[in-house]
């Protein structure tokens, strides 16, 4: 992999550590089916409770974060969302106010992960080394099968 693509790799995983610590677990998973499986937003919407607009507006901003490559997009995507939901604890909680469980303060929830990004972002840091090490331990793991 290409220096270039590990740098754009890194923000998509934060990005999606943020997200998760957040409490949009169910944001994740929708916008991992929608961009890796390419499913029908509008069913994603309703599965999931979220407006289509919001689940387009994550995608476009994990587009941006892979610097316009929906290859890198997909690929980091299908690898990592799996990992950040199982590793990665959901710090907000709240639907109208959201809660960080870390400071034990009351947030709007539309600031919730600007709160996350600013005053956790240490350990939003952590969480992204550790679920890329998960990521490249994966890939070591896989086996090559040949074809004949």
């Amino acid at each position: 992999m290409v220096d270039n693509d590990k740098h754009f790799e890194y923000e998509i995983v934060r990005y999606l550590v943020l997200k998760q610590m957040s409490g949009y677990e169910l944001l994740l998973r929708a916008v991992h089916e929608y961009i890796v499986y390419d499913a029908n937003i509008r069913d994603l919407a309703d599965r999931y409770g979220f407006d289509r607009d919001l689940i387009r507006s994550v995608k476009q901003r994990i587009l941006q974060k892979a610097g316009g490559d929906l290859r890198l997009a997909k690929r980091t995507v299908a690898r990592a969302v799996n990992e950040v939901i199982r590793y990665v604890p959901q710090y907000g909680v709240g639907r109208l106010h959201g809660l960080c469980k870390l400071c034990r303060m009351y947030i709007d929830n539309g600031y919730l992960a600007d709160h996350f990004s600013k005053s956790h972002s240490g350990l939003i840091n952590e969480y992204t080394e550790m679920i890329l090490e998960i990521m490249r331990e994966n890939n070591k793991n896989v086996k090559v099968v040949r074809q004949r």
